[in-house]
């Protein structure tokens, strides 16, 4: 078993029983509920991710790639979910209601369809010693946006909360926003910046 295949078991499996672990605690209320699916999200964003690099998967990397986007993108939406649930005082909860709610979530299947239909973006696939590689679509920047905009939502949300919050509370928000933050500046470097900058993404399965 090699490093990466070790390092993303003990990673899901710990996210797995986090997010189930929270929600067993009240399936009912709807923050616990909301952060299992991120955290299910997240997990398939990994697999996918891993999967994609596999030699033996190459005839369907252009799936395995289009999925890891997706799932990307949903995994992006149900965190800025969270957030706003978990801060749903604030002002940015109103994101969450019609008309806006729907918007956005036209836009999220829209996306998730234009990818896995169309090479507007992800136009191909190649292949390195590494793994695979991307090759953005006329429309990839959309999927970029999107990322950031819930990167956006979803620590704006907690740095409002925090500044209103006292106690344990507080302490709370500090610790979800200080993770989120470090997953964030992460994805956005790997996944985002640094193929922006060379065309290569060796360092998005980390």
């Amino acid at each position: 078993m090699n490093f990466h295949l070790f390092f993303l078991i003990i990673i899901s499996l710990i996210n797995f029983f986090l997010g189930f672990l929270v929600w067993q605690v009240d399936k009912k209320n709807i923050i616990n509920k909301s952060f299992w699916v991120f955290i299910c999200f997240v997990i398939l964003w990994n697999i996918a991710l891993y999967i994609s690099d596999l030699p033996s998967q190459a005839p369907y990397a252009l799936f395995w790639n289009k999925l890891t986007l997706a799932s990307g993108l949903l995994f992006a939406y149900s965190f800025a979910h969270f957030c706003l649930v978990f801060t749903r005082k604030e002002g940015f909860f109103i994101i969450l209601k019609p008309p806006f709610s729907f918007i956005i979530l036209f836009l999220l299947f829209s996306l998730i369809l234009i990818t896995f239909f169309t090479d507007l973006i992800v136009a191909r696939i190649e292949f390195f010693e590494w793994g695979t590689n991307i090759i953005p679509g006329n429309l990839y920047f959309l999927v970029g946006g999107f990322y950031l905009s819930a990167a956006i939502v979803g620590l704006g949300s907690l740095i409002s909360k925090y500044k209103k919050s006292t106690g344990i509370e507080r302490i709370q928000v500090q610790y979800l926003f200080l993770g989120f933050l470090l997953a964030a500046i992460g994805i956005l470097t790997t996944n985002l910046i640094h193929p922006a900058i060379t065309g290569r993404n060796p360092y998005a399965k980390y």
